[in-house]
């Protein structure tokens, strides 16, 4: 598949284009301290964390469509995270230098 790289608050980012509009492959490489913020846009997604070690936050809204914020959860290489389609936005950030695939 074809991919672009662009620019993500000094990462690396590729995305692969599939021939269907609903899925697409993006790969983040993150070197230690980035940070990216990701909107779901009411789709849900699934990470593999190929090299390194990240934490996770998110944001949702409660029924008073108030901003509520998680703790961050730290996970490893060779761990997989789903990514419910009722969260607003996640921020990964980068505890080692992180290799992750986005599946969505």
């Amino acid at each position: 598949p074809e991919g672009l790289w662009v620019k993500c608050e000094g990462c690396k980012e590729i995305i692969y284009k599939t021939p269907v509009s609903e899925f697409q492959i993006t790969r983040w490489l993150l070197k230690v301290n980035q940070k990216i913020s990701v909107k779901t846009k009411d789709k849900p997604a699934i990470l593999l964390i190929v090299e390194g070690e990240i934490s996770l936050t998110w944001d949702i809204k409660n029924e008073e469509r108030a901003r509520v914020s998680r703790t961050p959860t730290i996970f490893h290489k060779g761990q997989s995270i789903f990514i419910p389609a009722f969260l607003d936005e996640y921020t990964i950030t980068a505890k080692k230098n992180a290799l992750i695939f986005s599946f969505s």
